[in-house]
């Protein structure tokens, strides 16, 4: 995504600054009143434990922490880096479950990934 939108970007900020060079565009102040500053993230913020949050929260983190600053979870003393995750579902659209498995359980470490339970 990030490359996506970079390469989306360039353009739209040079056509941008070309209209604002021209005349073309009027400036509209921000109204800081409602400006809402997100905090800095922390390599610490980007470990998930699977034990306490859903797939969906996790699967939403890996896309929303990318590039900056990743998620990773511990197994043992090691960090794992999870660059792609997506909640498996059944037929109906639900996220399936597996309760006779505890959350963090590696289920299956085939085709190049690891499956997790949340």
């Amino acid at each position: 995504l990030f490359e996506r939108l970079a390469a989306i970007g360039a353009p739209v900020l040079n056509e941008t600054l070309e209209h604002l060079a021209a005349g073309a565009l009027t400036p509209q102040p921000q109204r800081h009143d409602d400006a809402t500053p997100a905090p800095v993230l922390t390599r610490e913020d980007g470990e998930v434990d699977p034990g306490r949050l859903e797939a969906r929260l996790v699967e939403g983190r890996v896309r929303g922490f990318d590039p900056w600053p990743g998620v990773w979870l511990r197994r043992g003393a090691k960090r794992l880096r999870l660059v792609r995750a997506e909640t498996i579902r059944d037929a109906s659209g639900l996220p399936v479950s597996a309760p006779w498995h505890e959350p963090g359980t590696l289920v299956d470490e085939g085709s190049g990934g690891v499956a997790m339970i949340c």
